[in-house]
C-alpha cells in the first residue's frame, strides 16, 4: 500500500514538474494535453491487461482504479488551472503575425468550449470504462470487488455504462440504474467530486472570456 501511495505520488510529482518547467502557456497546455491522454490509455490499459492476462489466481483492483482514476482527475484539473492563463496569452496574439496563432485568437472561444467538452467526454469515458469492469467482472476473478455491481448484478453493456457514468457526471439520477457496493459508491463519489471541480473552474474561466471580449470589443468601438 505504501509503495502504491509512492509511486501515485511520483507519478503526480514529475507531471506537475514537467508542467512547471514550460514556459510557454501554451505549451504547456499542449504536454498537459498529452500527459492526460498519456495517462488514461496507461491507467486503463493496464486495467484491462490485469484482466487480459488472467491466469487463474484471483487479482486484487481496488488500489489500481482509485489510482488511476486520482491520476486521471489531478491531470484534468491542471489542464482547466493552466486554461485561465492560457486565456491571457491568447488575448495578446490579436497583434502576432503568426497564423496559427491569429486562427487561436479569432476563434477563442470554441477553442475553449472544445477543451471544456473533450475534458468532460474524457471524465465520462474514463468512468464508463472502470463502472464495466466492475459490473461485469466475474466475483471469482476479482475478489475485492465482490458485492459492487449495478442493479442485480446482470451483465451491462458498454454503452449502459456510459450512460450511467454521464447521468452521474451530471447529478442528473433517474434511478434507473442503482449502484451496489461501497466501492462502487466511493467511486461515484470520485465522479462527482471530480464533475463540481471542473464545473467550479471552468465556470470562471468562461465569465471572464465573454467580459475580457466585451471590453476588447468596446475598445475597437
Amino acid at each position: 500500500m505504501i509503495l502504491s501511495i509512492f509511486i501515485y505520488a511520483l507519478i503526480c510529482g514529475i507531471s506537475i514538474l514537467i508542467l512547471h518547467k514550460q514556459k510557454n502557456t501554451l505549451e504547456r497546455f499542449l504536454v498537459n494535453c498529452v500527459l492526460l491522454m498519456l495517462g488514461i490509455i496507461t491507467a486503463l490499459y493496464g486495467l484491462l491487461i490485469s484482466i487480459t492476462l488472467y491466469n487463474g489466481k484471483p487479482i486484487y483492483l481496488k488500489k489500481p482504479i482509485i489510482f488511476s482514476l486520482l491520476f486521471i482527475s489531478l491531470l484534468l484539473v491542471l489542464m482547466l488551472y493552466n486554461m485561465y492563463f492560457i486565456w491571457k496569452d491568447v488575448n495578446s496574439y490579436n497583434k502576432t503575425s503568426s497564423l496559427i496563432k491569429k486562427y487561436i485568437y479569432n476563434n477563442r472561444f470554441s477553442f475553449f468550449l472544445f477543451v471544456i467538452i473533450f475534458s468532460i467526454s474524457l471524465v465520462i469515458f474514463s468512468y464508463g470504462f472502470i463502472y464495466y469492469i466492475i459490473n461485469n467482472l466475474p466475483p471469482s476473478i476479482a475478489l475485492d470487488l465482490k458485492d459492487n455491481f449495478m442493479d442485480n448484478g446482470q451483465r451491462k453493456s458498454f454503452a449502459e455504462c456510459i450512460y450511467f457514468s454521464a447521468v452521474t457526471f451530471f447529478t442528473v439520477g433517474f434511478g434507473d440504474i442503482i449502484p451496489r457496493g461501497i466501492f462502487f459508491l466511493g467511486i461515484i463519489l470520485l465522479e462527482m467530486t471530480t464533475s463540481y471541480l471542473l464545473t467550479i473552474i471552468s465556470i470562471p474561466i468562461f465569465l471572464s472570456i465573454l467580459i475580457d471580449g466585451l471590453r476588447l470589443d468596446k475598445k475597437k468601438k
